[in-house]
């Protein structure tokens, strides 16, 4: 999942910088920070790509399960969280987590499959922490 996910950022990173815009401008406001805040949507899918293609690898291979499997849980919490923000607001666009890939009709309705199957993979990295192998 994390790999597609990369993959399809890296493709078409549009939808993502723009839910990162919305997101960091509810956060730091964009009076203010206006430059800060753009540099930073638009570097977010970049970001996302790497992280998400080395967690997914590190899944895929098993190494340091345990380590693994604890930061998998708090990435995604903290993209539940950003999706929560989006959800928040009814004029959010998606979430971007598929790049353009579309998998509802609605911005609403993509952001919360979004946070359903985050919910679903939290679940199972918690279930599979206490039988992964200790190092």
């Amino acid at each position: 999942m994390f790999i597609l996910s990369a993959f399809l950022k890296a493709w078409s990173p549009g939808p993502a910088q723009r839910a990162a815009l919305h997101v960091l401008t509810g956060v730091m406001g964009a009076d203010s920070l206006e430059s800060l805040v753009y540099e930073a949507a638009r570097a977010t899918p970049a970001i996302l790509v790497v992280l998400e293609i080395a967690i997914g690898c590190a899944l895929l291979t098993a190494w340091r399960p345990r380590l693994v499997l604890r930061i998998t849980v708090g990435v995604l919490s903290a993209f539940s969280a950003a999706l929560v923000a989006l959800l928040a607001d009814s004029s959010a666009p998606t979430c971007g987590c598929t790049g353009a890939v579309r998998l509802a009709e609605s911005a609403r309705a993509e952001n919360l499959l979004g946070l359903g199957r985050n919910a679903i993979l939290i679940a199972a990295c918690l279930w599979a922490l206490p039988r992964a192998p200790r190092p």
